[in-house]
């Protein structure tokens, strides 16, 4: 038996007052995809509820069946819309999530995390999985590269936990990581996935690919961009199982490079489509299709070798934070009883001061530890995986030698861990 399935992913960009035009594009977003013929729809930076529930007027009649994923303080910002009813949903938020005092990048505010819905789709269980990973504000200097890190191996465990009894996966969103960096290697290894843009054969395969974010046909690519010719991070992830198998795969990125009668593109980031030809074979014996992964050890230890600098890094953090927050109080102290200033200027230079004390203890103490808490928890995962993984073709340590996956972020992998063995298995 044949089957199609169709699904596009769009980051919307609807940062209020920040996102330039944000009003049209959404009715303009809204109206092209009340028009659009796909099965799913997945959605990332609908921030606002009144954005979303102009999405929904629009699209209900084509698109009955929506999910807006709530968490963090101002929502995840993605919902999967689609044609077919779902059976279950449920959001799995990320250990860390960027830095609240941060307020200016807005990641934290998001809670960032993986959406899934299950729905059927003519006859097949498809399990529908979204993200947007957190943001890289600074290519010269990625200050979050260890987060975005821990949270795509959170997702690839959780899709990988979560979708047993699947006939089809689609994993979509903006991932913010390009197909040569570690955290889009973590996915397609640990989570058993395959990026759509490869399985199409008309694709670009050579450096540069499709652009999908600083596009250079986009208008809100400035000419300045430090990315000559943009970086493709908005990723769509397909797998199978059990009888299914896919047959061909077709990318595009459908949406106009402008809205229609304006001079603006839809977001600064372009939508990407894909339309999966599937078979099933009856008779065929259940198994996990699954990415070869023989170099998979390899990059889970390139992770935690990430971590473990981020951690270390962590604890000179604090220590600055520490040292701060005493001559802060040294100055409070001093200025006791001593006119510094004349009036009001006296208490306004305490209050400040004050303030700066408090967030540098904040810092130093609650912040540093739940900010270790959820790298060590992610360590944790990754030497369990590498080292209790039921794929992995790894031998037990040997008697005498420690087996390093307790938690403490103190020891170490032991050099002698074998590679996992390829897994059986292919589109």
């Amino acid at each position: 038996m044949n089957h199609q399935v169709k699904a596009i992913t769009l980051n919307c960009w609807g940062v209020p007052v920040v996102a330039r035009n944000r009003a049209h594009r959404m009715h303009a977003i809204a109206e092209w995809l009340a028009t659009a013929d796909y099965d799913f729809i997945f959605l990332e930076e609908v921030w606002l509820k009144s954005d979303y529930a102009l999405i929904r007027t629009k699209t209900e009649k084509q698109y009955p069946h929506s999910h807006y994923f709530y968490s963090g303080v101002i929502g995840s910002g993605t919902c999967i819309l689609s044609r077919h009813p779902f059976s279950t949903s449920l959001y799995h938020r990320s250990p860390v999530n960027g830095f609240a005092h941060m307020v200016h990048h807005g990641d934290w505010f998001g809670g960032k995390g993986v959406g899934f819905c299950q729905a059927r789709c003519r006859g097949l269980t498809v399990n529908l999985y979204t993200t947007h990973l957190h943001a890289n504000y600074n290519k010269a200097r990625d200050v979050y590269s260890c987060h975005r890190l821990v949270q795509s191996f959170d997702c690839a465990q959780f899709v990988r936990m979560t979708s047993f009894g699947a006939d089809l996966i689609i994993f979509a969103g903006d991932f913010n990581t390009n197909p040569d960096e570690l955290p889009y290697k973590v996915v397609t290894h640990c989570a058993g996935l395959k990026d759509a843009y490869y399985l199409d054969s008309s694709t670009n395969k050579e450096v540069p690919e499709e652009p999908t974010c600083e596009a250079p046909k986009n208008s809100y690519t400035s000419s300045g961009s430090v990315l000559e010719h943009g970086e493709r991070i908005d990723l769509v992830f397909v797998g199978t199982r059990g009888s299914t198998r896919l047959e061909e795969v077709l990318y595009s990125q459908p949406m106009p490079a402008v809205v229609p009668g304006a001079s603006f593109s839809f977001s600064d980031h372009e939508a990407v489509a894909v339309t999966l030809r599937l078979s099933t074979l009856p008779d065929a014996a259940a198994k996990w299709i699954f990415h070869p992964c023989n170099r998979r050890d390899g990059v889970l230890r390139e992770a935690l070798t990430v971590c473990e600098t981020y951690l270390r890094s962590l604890h000179v953090d604090q220590i600055f934070h520490v040292v701060l927050s005493v001559l802060l109080l040294a100055v409070l102290v001093a200025t006791l009883g001593v006119p510094v200033l004349h009036g009001w200027a006296q208490g306004l230079l305490r209050l400040v001061i004050t303030l700066m004390f408090g967030y540098t203890v904040f810092m130093a103490s609650v912040w540093n530890r739940m900010e270790r808490a959820g790298i060590t928890a992610g360590m944790c995962d990754l030497r369990v995986a590498l080292n209790k993984c039921p794929e992995s073709g790894s031998s037990p340590p040997p008697a005498g030698r420690r087996d390093s996956t307790d938690c403490d972020g103190n020891t170490e992998l032991t050099s002698g861990d074998q590679d996992n063995a390829t897994a059986n298995g292919s589109f």
